[in-house]
């Protein structure tokens, strides 16, 4: 049972919350070592909430549905229609959510330069730092 199982299919989805979970993971084309990293645990967690030999705590639960796009009743019940609604705006939600973090960076970026060219000023009109070979 290797396949994805896309949206169309979803009816087809085992009970268990294992499987749902290795849906939506595949779903959001991410490997067990991407969503282990994204959620912040180990791969063999991973594989044991996948083979529902290990249940995910809430908040872990929560963190799951976010990376997956897909709701906690979803993730808890299986409802069909909770798992539709999120998978088609999953994609721009995650890209939305993307170049929030670009922006958030680039931002962080300019006030690093900016700081740090104000110090560069100061240090080069020191009048202890001047280099007195003229550089």
């Amino acid at each position: 049972m290797n396949e994805v199982i896309d949206a169309s299919g979803i009816d087809s989805v085992p009970q268990p919350m294992g499987p749902r979970l290795r849906v939506a993971r595949e779903n959001a084309d991410l490997t067990e070592a991407e969503l282990a990293r994204r959620v912040g645990v180990t791969v063999r967690t991973i594989l044991a909430w996948e083979s529902d030999k290990a249940i995910p705590r809430a908040n872990r639960l929560q963190m799951l549905a976010g990376v997956l796009g897909v709701t906690l009743a979803w993730f808890l019940e299986g409802r069909e229609d909770d798992f539709m609604k999120t998978q088609s705006a999953a994609p721009e939600i995650a890209i939305q959510k993307e170049l929030e973090r670009l922006n958030a960076t680039l931002d962080e970026a300019k006030a690093m330069t900016a700081r740090s060219l104000n110090r560069l000023r100061e240090l080069s009109n020191h009048p202890n730092l001047r280099n007195t070979n003229g550089y």
